[in-house]
């Protein structure tokens, strides 16, 4: 398994399963000053980047 950093936003119920999975995760840029996340996932060592975003599926058209 490689090393995985989890940028995440702030929540109040932290996501604890994905450090259960193995991963770190960090706190993310303020998400509403979208030109800072950049340079925050390269002061991070972030080299790649998997949007893996919860949807409900039955909000879904």
């Amino acid at each position: 398994m490689r090393d995985m950093t989890v940028p995440r936003r702030p929540r109040p119920t932290p996501a604890d399963f994905m450090r259960d999975w193995g991963s770190n995760c960090c706190q993310l840029a303020d998400l509403s000053k979208p030109g800072i996340i950049p340079a925050t996932l390269v002061g991070l060592g972030i080299h790649k980047l998997i949007d893996w975003a919860t949807g409900r599926a039955e909000r879904s058209p």
